[in-house]
């Protein structure tokens, strides 16, 4: 009997403590959780060139595509990049910002909406 006894209270402790264990990654590293969020990304209204595209291309694609090698310094080189698929594709796949870490899901996001629209001037 007391062997029945200290296997159910030893069984029942176990249960227990694996019951209490509490890992929420995104609550003890919360910054962790920003580099690919999509919560607080904007892609319901229209994405302007200037005040959103610009911005990503030159944080992570200027300092290689500049005027002579792939420029993506200006709309019209960087509207034909995005019409013929090349843009998105190559910062979906991974495959740039070369040597960086790919682009976070909201500016990816973005810049999918914004070819989707035609690579509108705005």
């Amino acid at each position: 009997m007391k062997k029945i006894y200290l296997s159910i209270l030893s069984l029942g402790t176990i249960c227990f403590l694996n019951s209490c264990y509490y890992d929420n990654h995104k609550e003890l590293r919360p910054e962790a959780a920003l580099p690919n969020s999509t919560s607080n990304c904007d892609t319901v209204n229209a994405i302007s060139y200037s005040s959103q595209i610009v911005p990503i291309l030159s944080s992570a694609c200027l300092g290689c595509h500049n005027p002579g090698s792939g420029d993506l310094s200006n709309h019209s080189s960087v509207q034909a990049y995005a019409l013929s698929g090349d843009l998105y594709t190559r910062v979906n796949t991974g495959n740039m910002p070369q040597g960086g870490p790919k682009l976070s899901d909201c500016d990816i996001a973005k810049i999918k909406k914004w070819v989707d629209a035609g690579a509108p001037n705005n």
